[in-house]
């Protein structure tokens, strides 16, 4: 009797955790504001981002995102308020460079912050026990080259360059998916109630990273799935309420899911919809850029226990190949730095018009731009 009560007591314990005062977890616990390489890819990244941003504003939403973010006004459902309230500080900082600039700006930190969220998850996630210092460099290439391949590659870069709300998504989505590894290894209540925030807050953002949240909470409450009670089912409730208290700024709620492709009927042959059907891609590739970075720690390590440092040395040298080709490869696209047709475009259309002219357009494009143009920059 006494070895079952044993038994069910381990039950209790996450399969996967790692006790936090074991040898283990205190020789590889990750300390993300100490190591410089993590640092050093943000800094590469934003970098990157800051030399390529569009000088203005871009297509699609962001005329009207920043439009509202410039008066603390309500975008279309579902409002974004915390986009908005977050521009709202960024547009209003001194400096010579229009708004739109300074939005999009904030869009290119909210995905340097994500691929740092990201380097940080592999890092964490592989852990080896080996405490050779070879084994540890190896782990934070394969980290660094996840990252930097995910910030290049042409969807991702797209949105981090314009003020849309993609990149603070991709910001939460990956930072949730660093607090749930963190609460998997851990087994500790401080991640599940961060956690719990954060899923409130990101949905002030964009709402269909419901999508990325109902596996993460699925997950914890299966792990206390013996021990759960009230208590801390409240507490987790009031955290996640304490995160959508921006919605309170926004007086609306609107929420709605779609499962962009299966209900949408979008025809993707068409490029402007395959466009507008691609923007949800990124989250998934969050996930499956991180487990490439698994993937090729694994294989660094491999070849460093078997072949020795040449293999090794050969893996890092081709990871820095595959980080420097997929800028250049796709620096056509991301290049931005000198796209002024959109606002030049709006400016065209507003100049010729006389006074108090009512103005009927067939495009949210040339409403947006029109729109920024006015409630921003002051222009007619």
């Amino acid at each position: 009797m006494q070895r079952r009560r044993k038994s069910k007591g381990k039950e209790q314990q996450l399969p996967s955790a790692i006790e936090e005062d074991s040898p283990q977890a205190k020789h590889w616990k990750v300390s993300v504001a100490a190591d410089p390489v993590m640092w050093l890819v943000g800094s590469a990244v934003l970098g990157v981002y800051s030399q390529t941003i569009y000088p203005s504003i871009a297509g699609g939403d962001s005329g009207e995102l920043v439009a509202e973010s410039c008066h603390l006004g309500v975008s279309h459902p579902p409002g974004y308020p915390l986009f908005n309230m977050l521009n709202y500080l960024v547009v209003n900082m001194p400096g010579a460079q229009t708004k739109a600039w300074k939005a999009n700006l904030f869009s290119a930190v909210c995905d340097t912050i994500c691929c740092m969220f990201m380097y940080a998850t592999i890092l964490k996630w592989t852990s080896p026990a080996s405490s050779s210092t070879a084994s540890a460099w190896l782990t934070k290439v394969a980290a660094a080259t996840a990252s930097i391949t995910f910030a290049l590659s042409p969807l991702i870069w797209t949105y981090a360059i314009s003020a849309e709300v993609f990149a603070l998504n991709n910001l939460f989505a990956a930072w949730l998916l660093f607090l749930l590894l963190s609460y998997a290894q851990s087994g500790s209540v401080y991640y599940a109630n961060l956690g719990a925030f954060v899923c409130g807050l990101a949905m002030c953002n964009q709402h269909t990273i419901v999508l990325f949240e109902i596996p993460v909470v699925l997950y914890v409450l299966w792990t206390q799935r013996r021990s759960l009670g009230m208590k801390t089912l409240s507490t987790y409730a009031l955290y996640f309420v304490v995160g959508l208290l921006p919605w309170a700024v926004a007086f609306m709620y609107t929420f709605y899911l779609i499962v962009f492709h299966a209900l949408s009927n979008m025809p993707l042959t068409e490029g402007l919809l395959y466009g507008v059907h691609m923007r949800f891609w990124q989250q998934p590739n969050i996930i499956l850029f991180v487990w490439g970075g698994v993937g090729l720690d694994a294989v660094l390590q491999r070849a460093w226990r078997t072949s020795g440092a040449v293999a090794a040395g050969l893996g890092v040298v081709l990871s820095v190949a595959a980080m420097v080709g997929q800028g250049m490869t796709w620096q056509h696209v991301g290049n931005q730095s000198h796209a002024w047709f959109i606002p030049n475009y709006a400016k065209a259309l507003l100049d010729p018009l006389p006074p108090h002219a009512l103005v009927f357009v067939n495009y949210d494009l040339q409403w947006t731009a029109m729109r920024y143009l006015q409630r921003c920059e002051g222009f007619r």
